[in-house]
């Protein structure tokens, strides 16, 4: 019973930050109107038919998006999530996090890594706190994969 309790609660949890990062990013980008409308329906009834793999699959496409955004978008949803829910959302610190890893590694694996720390670099290659040679090596980073892709 605790089981299913647990995992109405995820749930719900899961059906919050969904439709809210769908909210926040029609605000920010109304021309995608339309695709966020069909998503909304989506998460409805994924989470009406309790598909909590679906759910979570919604989740990481949803969070892989706002980061595409940027820092700035990501920490605004944060804010604004954190305001309203007690669970908390760490969209900006998560990718940080894969900013860090991608540079770690010295290398972009995958579209979705460029375009994270594309993002990333849209944001904070003109903030004086920022290392320089993380900004350089996310430049190179960005150079040698977007040869790859073109």
């Amino acid at each position: 019973m605790a089981s299913k309790k647990y995992n109405e609660q995820e749930l719900a949890r899961l059906l919050s930050w969904c439709t809210m990062v769908v909210d926040y990013m029609s605000r920010v980008a109304p021309d995608g109107q339309v695709m966020f409308d069909q998503y909304r329906e989506v998460i409805r009834l994924t989470a009406g038919k309790r598909d909590m793999r679906g759910m979570r699959v919604a989740k990481s496409e949803l969070g892989n998006w706002l980061r595409e955004m940027g820092p700035e978008h990501c920490a605004r949803f944060d804010s604004e999530f954190n305001a309203k829910s007690k669970e908390g959302s760490h969209v900006l610190e998560e990718m940080n996090s894969e900013v860090t890893d991608i540079l770690k590694r010295g290398v972009i694996q995958t579209d979705e890594e460029y375009q994270v720390l594309s993002g990333w670099m849209d944001h904070v290659a003109s903030e004086p706190d920022m290392r320089s040679a993380d900004i350089e090596l996310a430049d190179r980073l960005l150079a040698k994969y977007g040869t790859k892709i073109h």
